[in-house]
């Protein structure tokens, strides 16, 4: 057996760093192989002004080095997993290798833009999909003082420090759209190549790029990755057991099974840059999520937001035994509390009542992350810049919404009085508290349970112990493990990711498109 690996790549500093993690993991692994690193331009970094949807082929990133492995010049090479033909190459394997980076988009806005509001927000991108989505989210996402103003999308190529360069040096441009991956990966120091000076200075100048400007890590739920953003694919010709051997001990079965079914839902509306469609496989602990919007070409609106590959919630024999049904539910009151408005850098936001409405709410000096899309439209309606959302996902992921701006951010939660029932990660700063009726729905004649809190479900099951052994909802954060820990590992508990989904699913709805074209 040959104890060298050749392994290829393009030439740009992000897929050079992505191979470095490889031949790092692989080096670890094989102590004894050598490894032998290939660069080489792709024709997509030749062409700098055409927008790649506008490019006559596919894989502008990719088939020059995929040429070079047929030709056996290159053993192996590595490429960002987006950029793959969906097609695949009829003489060549690709596996998915290392963890997936964060899936998500960060739109990048100029401090200048939002304390004088411009007449026309420009943002640089050059992706149907973001512009498709954004142009429905930010309106409504963005703080009330830019609500009202045009948001236009144009064009820009080039590496992220290329895009970088050109966002600064245009005065008519508020805000760039980029992926988290790339921005995590190029500011991180856990590769062998991160002390050389290419890297030294690449973070410097990305580092002061954003200084002092914003930024939103845009939420998956409103804006879906594109099919396997944020993966690395080992690519090697088929056939070549030796070769597959080494890679498959960096590979992740769940993850890869992910990030295909991303890549087999846009095939199913043709696939290619120019594309309108971001879909998410979310793995979220105790449930996976899909979550699916965008445009087809024949002009088909998809929204699709739901669990995905987890155990089927069982269908109630009537809609009468689910509960709350819209507009249904525990009559309560919320209240503030005397507190002053904190200092803290950090805060967590699970409802917009949390802030009082009396408070002179502090500027984008302090990162606001939200639990949910709702909560976000809420807080920029007072004129607030919401850095991120968590999706329902959980609390925790408020640290990796944040990771290239801070890597160990220290949240407070903004909750209420009874919010001490459950295990938090963040510290709790209480504003608010929750005086429910004394009069309350009698439950003990209903089979599904949807819980919007631990509180609620606290509250019910104190009252109603039976209902212990029906079928309960929530999200995949506290309340899930209020729940389960309450009621044990017998207990019959579903996640969703919000109410919406969970009544489509008790009514035993899907996605139109999902149904037909057999994704489910």
């Amino acid at each position: 057996m040959s104890d060298v690996l050749r392994i290829g790549s393009r030439k740009s500093s992000l897929a050079k760093l992505q191979t470095c993690l490889v031949q790092d993991n692989l080096r670890k692994l094989y102590p004894e192989l050598e490894l032998q690193l290939f660069f080489k331009e792709a024709s997509g970094d030749q062409d700098l002004t055409t927008p790649l949807w506008k490019m006559g082929s596919r894989g502008v990133f990719t088939q020059d080095l995929t040429k070079e492995l047929v030709q056996g010049n290159v053993d192996v090479v590595v490429h960002s997993f987006k950029d793959l033909d969906l097609e695949g190459h009829e003489g060549t394997e690709t596996i998915m290798v290392l963890p997936r980076a964060d899936q998500r988009d960060v739109l990048l806005f100029k401090r200048s833009s939002y304390e004088n509001p411009p007449k026309e927000i420009k943002i640089h991108s050059s992706s149907p999909r973001r512009e498709y989505n954004l142009s429905a989210f930010l309106p409504n996402a963005l703080p009330s003082r830019l609500q009202n103003v045009p948001i236009s999308f144009h064009p820009v190529r080039g590496n992220v420090q290329t895009r970088l360069r050109k966002w600064k040096a245009d005065p008519e441009v508020s805000g760039l759209v980029v992926a988290k991956a790339a921005l995590d990966r190029l500011l991180s120091e856990n590769f062998s190549f991160s002390s050389t000076e290419e890297y030294s200075e690449l973070r410097k100048e990305i580092r002061s790029s954003i200084a002092n400007e914003l930024f939103m890590v845009l939420p998956l739920s409103k804006n879906p990755n594109a099919p396997a953003q944020g993966a690395l694919a080992a690519e090697f010709r088929k056939g070549d057991e030796r070769t597959k051997k080494l890679l498959l001990p960096l590979s992740n079965p769940k993850e890869e099974e992910a990030v295909l079914e991303e890549r087999k839902i846009l095939s199913y509306f043709g696939g290619g840059c120019h594309q309108k469609i971001g879909v998410s496989v979310i793995l979220g602990g105790p449930a996976d999520f899909l979550f699916v919007r965008g445009k087809t070409d024949s002009g088909s609106e998809l929204d699709a937001f739901d669990r995905w590959n987890g155990e089927e919630l069982p269908i109630p024999s009537s809609l009468d035994l689910v509960f709350p049904k819209p507009r249904q539910g525990f009559r309560m009151k919320r209240s503030p509390v005397q507190a002053s408005v904190p200092k803290e850098k950090f805060w967590f936001v699970s409802r917009a009542d949390s802030l009082p409405q009396d408070w002179k709410l502090p500027g984008p000096e302090t990162i606001f992350i939200v639990a949910g899309a709702k909560t976000w439209e809420k807080l920029a309606s007072r004129d607030v810049w919401v850095n991120g959302s968590t999706d329902g996902l959980g609390e925790e992921d408020a640290k990796d919404i944040v990771s290239f701006y801070e890597s160990d951010p220290d949240f407070i939660k903004l909750t209420h009085e009874e919010s001490d029932i459950i295990e938090g990660v963040w510290r709790r700063f209480v504003t608010y508290k929750v005086d429910f009726d004394s009069e309350q729905p009698d439950l003990s004649g209903y089979s599904h349970f949807f819980w919007m809190s631990a509180s609620q479900f606290d509250r019910a099951y104190k009252k109603n112990p039976e209902i212990g052994s029906r079928i309960h909802s929530c999200g995949t954060g506290a309340t899930y493990k209020y729940i389960r820990k309450t009621l044990g590992s017998a207990a019959k508990i579903f996640a969703f990711p919000n109410f919406e989904s969970w009544e489509r699913a008790c009514k035993g709805e899907v996605p139109d498109f999902l149904t037909k074209r057999g994704a489910v």
